[in-house]
């Protein structure tokens, strides 16, 4: 059940971005590819190595661990790659 709240916030948080963008005059639809391009990368390196640990093996909360940290370290480096980008219409 807690899926779907998430799920309900991450909407609204697309559709707020979306419309400061639209006020700001940067939306452009090669960064809204790219912004959902890099959550289901995110999302898939999560994901598919907690797909292939048993949840009862001892190595599951290390596996966990391991893919959050990995995952940690993606966002925030390509925020800091991201910041140097310019985008926006007629860029």
């Amino acid at each position: 059940m807690a899926w779907l709240l998430i799920f309900a916030f991450q909407v609204y948080v697309l559709v707020a971005g979306i419309r400061q963008a639209r006020r700001a005059g940067t939306w452009s639809w090669s960064l809204f590819a790219l912004v959902m391009g890099w959550a289901v990368l995110e999302t898939l390196v999560v994901v598919i190595p907690l797909m292939y640990v048993d949840p009862h093996s001892r190595w599951f909360v290390p596996m966990l661990c391991a893919v959050g940290a990995i995952a940690v370290f993606n966002v925030v480096w390509m925020i800091l790659v991201a910041r140097r980008w310019k985008f926006g219409p007629g860029q």
